[in-house]
């Protein structure tokens, strides 16, 4: 079962009505197993109380009364009902009496159970087993009886954000909103958007309208002015947002009974007598580490619940090279001018990714966190050692970039300290198992074509293509909120089919759902559902190029006959599609997208083929392909394919060519043809038809503007029952000088439609691909 069967499954409300979890979606769930005379029965009220205090947040608790640990729950439905609203005040869900273990355990438990073991045992070991499930359906954590409904709790955080559209903002954002159990919201106003709060921090009364109404319980502080430089010119405005406005919001957040995590800097320091301890004394240098050392002492001296957190200079995904002190040196590797780089103080860049998660830690553990706290990469890098390994990883010359290794004077217009390396005993000390072990070069080899096509490029994005989608499976949903492959199972589709989504800052994910039938066991079809992150450009002659993020893919199978599984992949060749048409689906109501692999012709160089006479060169060129072992087979099948002995034995397998029509038919499935047989199929007409059998396997429909539609550039095509001679046979259909590709699957296309509902399997929904219109778009 996928994350999303959990919204399939039912209960069995006391008075017999059935309740559909189908109403649980975008919540978080917490399901436990309860008893009325157990020694763990007076955590119905802590259940109550947690129930109480996060219902308006999104959180449901359901109660499934059972009687198979000690005979502890002996009553009637009635009886229990009455027991807990008595002696409890429960006011949440409770359900029938059932079984959670044995042959009769209802289906509810048999799904947590499944998805969450303990110590390696399904078993329910006792009453008061408690399992939480994410607002995407996922389990993501299973307790004990001990543990209490308060220490849940912990587990269960509303977070607000300052500063969200910035690198730090953006970065808490994208890790707590994958965790479901932190309900995060940002605010932001220079660049807000429609996810974002707008709010002007300076405006006291806006600020605490926002906090009475989202009624967070913390708050973490990362707007501020950052920049050395801009804080010395301006320190009225700077003093402003760094001290004023977060004394303000950590009085905000006393007065609801919140906390604040305060995001400092190691600037506080002097950088003299580094590594720096929380107990050392601060004795910053310029106005910016004099403000937020300031800052600091506003926010403790106004709310005793409140965490400063200090961290280095940052970097990450950044929208634009200047967003971050680290990636806008970039700027000067890319130029190629002499350029004078700082070679004698040591900076630490600390990835927003890792803080990020430090922070989500932080969150959850903030009870038993100290006041201060240091985070920090423990890389040391010169600004000059920065830029010479940008220059490395992006194969760019690095001479022109000249080692300063001279200390300014007291003159400088704005010092900095030399080495303010912090340590970070203080959050290692917290043991919260924190997994940041990224290094700096890692990161932007990692993101190397993300670097290239998004921060070093200066075509644009097109906002046409923000929200579309482009599929003939529409139940594919990928969109801004990009999930992490490696950490979640995805949901199936309705239809096979490939998806494109794109967003805004250069960023899409593609999708790919498709069956692997199997002509042996026509029972064993595998469903495989293939996930890949990458970024975009769109090139000067309004193509798109797209390049995935290499380690940042997923395969997922489901195979009804074996053991399913996920495997993480790595892909790292760009695609570039010519042009894409956004438009306006009647159909669905919704913006789709078509995306052209090429315009349908034939070319060589510069020159159109003439498909009749450059056949021979086409077909050579095929055949030169495949005894390369191209062609896209498997690596254990090429040798067979090299024991043709000569190429017109190749042309044979490969080409059909019937007198009196202008329909040709190449073969483009190489792993299903030998040199001993001839192709499975032919074309006659408008219809394949099996060599061997003379009823049509598919039948083209001429009566809508002709053989395909220009609108999608894909066939028409009614899929009728075909003789198992291969899993699924593919053509490139050559009409009046346009290539076009299709596939057509085999009989198992009726079992495969029973197992996976598919309705309406006789059209062209996903088993036909055309390569001639929209990749995928079917």
């Amino acid at each position: 079962m996928s994350a999303s069967e959990f919204y399939n499954l039912k209960a069995e409300k006391p008075n017999g009505q059935e309740y559909n979890f189908d109403t649980l979606k975008d919540k978080v769930v917490l399901v436990v197993n309860t008893a009325s005379k157990c020694g763990f029965t007076p955590q119905y009220t802590g259940l109550e109380e947690l129930h109480q205090k996060y219902k308006d947040r999104g959180l449901v608790v359901l109660g499934f009364p059972c009687n198979q640990f000690g005979g502890q729950e002996p009553g009637t439905d009635d009886d229990i009902d009455n027991f807990c609203k008595i002696n409890h005040g429960v006011s949440f869900q409770l359900f029938k009496k059932s079984d959670v273990n044995g042959d009769k355990t209802n289906e509810v438990f048999k799904y947590l159970k499944d998805k969450k073991s303990q110590l390696g045992l399904t078993r329910i070991k006792w009453n008061f087993e408690k399992f939480l499930v994410d607002k995407q359906g996922n389990v993501v954590n299973r307790y004990s009886s001990m543990a209490k409904p308060s220490d849940i709790g912990n587990d269960m955080v509303k977070v607000l954000v300052t500063g969200a559209s910035g690198l730090l903002g953006r970065a808490i954002l994208d890790n707590f909103s994958n965790d479901g159990s932190i309900q995060v919201t940002g605010l932001a106003y220079s660049r807000s958007s429609d996810k974002l709060i707008k709010c002007d921090l300076n405006d006291e009364k806006a600020i605490e309208g926002v906090i009475r109404e989202q009624q967070p319980d913390v708050l973490i502080h990362c707007a501020a002015e950052r920049r050395p430089d801009v804080a010395q010119n301006d320190p009225a405005a700077t003093e402003k947002l760094n001290v004023d406005v977060s004394g303000n919001l950590s009085r905000l957040m006393k007065n609801i009974g919140g906390s604040i995590i305060y995001i400092s800097t190691d600037y506080v320091f002097d950088g003299t007598k580094p590594p720096y301890t929380t107990t050392d004394t601060p004795n910053p240098l310029n106005l910016y580490g004099k403000t937020k050392l300031a800052g600091e002492k506003a926010v403790t001296q106004n709310n005793d619940k409140s965490v400063i957190l200090r961290v280095p200079v940052l970097y990450g995904r950044v929208e634009n090279t200047k967003e971050s002190a680290v990636t806008i040196l970039i700027d000067a590797v890319k130029e190629g001018k002499a350029k004078k780089m700082e070679h004698y103080a040591n900076r630490f860049p600390t990835n927003v990714d890792n803080v990020a998660i430090a922070l989500n830690a932080l969150t959850k553990n903030i009870q038993k966190v100290p006041q201060i706290v240091h985070y920090s990469s423990r890389e040391a890098y010169t600004k000059y050692e920065m830029a010479c390994t940008f220059a490395e990883i992006l194969g760019l010359p690095s001479d022109h970039l000249i080692a300063d290794t001279e200390e300014p004077t007291g003159d400088a217009a704005v010092s900095r300290p030399k080495d303010c390396q912090l340590s970070r005993d203080s959050f290692d000390k917290l043991n919260l198992n924190v997994d940041d072990n990224l290094s700096f070069k890692e990161f932007f080899i990692k993101f190397l074509n993300y670097v290239i096509s998004v921060v070093l490029s200066d075509r644009p994005y097109s906002d046409d293509l923000v929200g579309t989608w482009s599929s003939g499976s529409g139940g594919v949903q990928t969109g801004t909120g990009f999930c992490t492959p490696s950490e979640y199972s995805f949901n199936v589709p309705d239809t096979t089919g490939i998806s494109y989504s794109f967003t805004k800052d250069g960023f899409y994910e593609e999708s790919t759902y498709k069956f692997n039938s199997n002509a042996s066991a026509p029972q064993c079809i595998q469903a495989v559902l293939i996930w890949q992150h990458g970024t975009y450009v769109i090139n000067d002659d309004n193509g798109i190029d797209t390049t995935p993020i290499a380690e940042d893919g997923r395969i997922q199978v489901e195979d009804p006959c074996a053991a399913s599984s996920n495997v993480l992949t790595t892909a790292n060749i760009t695609r570039n599609f010519q042009s894409f048409l956004p438009f306006d689906d009647p159909v669905k109501d919704k913006k789709a997208l078509q995306l052209y692999d090429f315009d349908g012709s034939i070319t060589n160089g510069n020159r159109k083929r003439d498909v009749n006479s450059d056949m021979e060169e086409i077909l050579e060129e095929r055949f030169l392909e495949k005894r390369a072992g191209g062609g896209g087979r498997a690596s254990g099948e090429s040798s067979e394919l090299r024991d043709c002995a000569t190429r017109d034995d190749m042309v044979k397998q490969e080409l059909d060519i019937l007198p009196g029509t202008d329909i040709r038919m190449v073969s483009c499935s190489p792993f299903e043809l030998r040199c001993d047989k001839k192709p499975p199929v032919s074309f006659v007409g408008g219809n394949i038809r099996s060599q061997d059998s003379s009823y049509p396997l598919a039948t083209f429909s001429q009566t809508k503007s002709g053989i395909f539609k220009k609108s999608t550039g894909t066939a028409d095509l009614t899929i009728y029952n075909m003789s198992a001679v291969a899993p699924a046979v593919c053509f490139i259909l050559i009409i009046a000088s346009k290539a076009y590709q299709a596939c057509v699957w085999n009989k198992n296309l009726d079992d495969l439609a029973k197992q996976h509902d598919l309705t309406q399997y006789d059209r062209a929904q996903g088993m036909i691909f055309s390569s001639a219109g929209a990749a995928g778009a079917v």
